[in-house]
């Protein structure tokens, strides 16, 4: 039985996938040891029984001692960055299998470690397609609003005065840091952590604060705008223009707060910001002003006399 147990064993080390190459680096040697070790008339050799069990002995420690120093897998150190200019968008395929659209006048920094892969979107918009890994987190810092992923689609906009992150598929997990300066003394405390599905968009409303507002409407379906089109159910002037700005050859601004918090309904392709701005004038009591240097201001329009 014990020799059996030998033969079998090496037989079994010979189609190991870690170990085979071991075995068979000299494929004479291999096959001289067959021999020496083959049954003979229903027996197997006892002068090397104990050889056999040596080998299998010490191969088999081999391969749990050098099990978790095992190369990791080619993705789990990465780093890029990726910028794109005004109304342009690119998709970038990471190591993973995830991707990420990057919208127009977007900077991101991607750092992947055995742990975690973790994304910077330092200014502008992205949608993600992660794909599933529950054992390594997929985070997205966006000027200090976390979002914690393993596995979903979700659109992430770190806007010039807001940050919204609105959910496509699955499932994420908001938070938001404390603010430089602030402590428990000064009354402000970090956003407890949100979870966010689909069909739900959170707004990081206030640089000063850590605050997290949750919305069951989205204003704008996540990753629209990755098809050229940008379009709005209910959406604040504020938001309309932030995004838009990315594909404007020039500036935007509205000039009072009032304007800002205005709501709209509109739908543009992201190379005909000029229409939709005549749109906005005739929707909203809202007037646009150029000026000579190419901004573009909008005013409240005046009532006739």
């Amino acid at each position: 039985r014990l020799a059996d147990q030998a033969w079998s064993g090496l037989g079994q080390l010979r189609q190991h996938p870690e170990f085979a190459h071991l075995l068979t680096q000299d494929a004479d040697s291999w096959s001289r040891l067959k021999r020496l070790l083959a049954p003979r008339h229903g027996g197997l050799r006892p002068a090397f029984v104990g050889l056999a069990l040596a080998l299998i002995a010490v191969l088999g420690f081999r391969e749990w001692a050098v099990q978790p120093q095992q190369p990791t897998a080619p993705e789990a150190a990465f780093a890029a960055s990726y910028e794109t200019d005004v109304a342009h968008v690119e998709d970038e395929a990471l190591p993973d299998g995830s991707i990420i659209s990057v919208g127009a006048r977007t900077r991101i920094d991607v750092r992947f470690t055995p742990r975690e892969r973790h994304v910077t979107l330092k200014q502008g918009q992205a949608f993600f397609s992660v794909a599933k890994d529950p054992a390594r987190p997929f985070v997205v810092d966006a000027s200090g609003t976390i979002v914690r992923d393993i596995g979903t689609k979700f659109d992430v906009d770190n806007g010039p005065r807001e940050i919204r992150i609105a959910v496509l598929e699955g499932v994420v997990e908001v938070t938001r840091a404390v603010a430089a300066g602030s402590s428990p003394e000064g009354g402000l405390e970090p956003a407890r952590p949100r979870i966010v599905t689909a069909g739900q968009q959170i707004m990081a409303v206030d640089d000063a604060q850590p605050i997290l507002r949750l919305e069951s409407k989205i204003t704008m379906q996540p990753g629209v705008w990755r098809g050229g089109r940008l379009s709005y159910d209910g959406a604040t002037l504020a938001e309309v223009i932030a995004d838009a700005n990315r594909y404007y050859h020039g500036h935007i601004r509205i000039a009072s707060p009032q304007l800002a918090q205005m709501r709209i309904t509109t739908s543009f392709g992201s190379n005909e910001i000029d229409q939709m701005l005549a749109s906005v004038a005739a929707t909203l009591p809202v007037a646009v002003r150029r000026t000579s240097g190419g901004e573009v201001i909008l005013v409240p329009k005046q009532s006739p006399d």
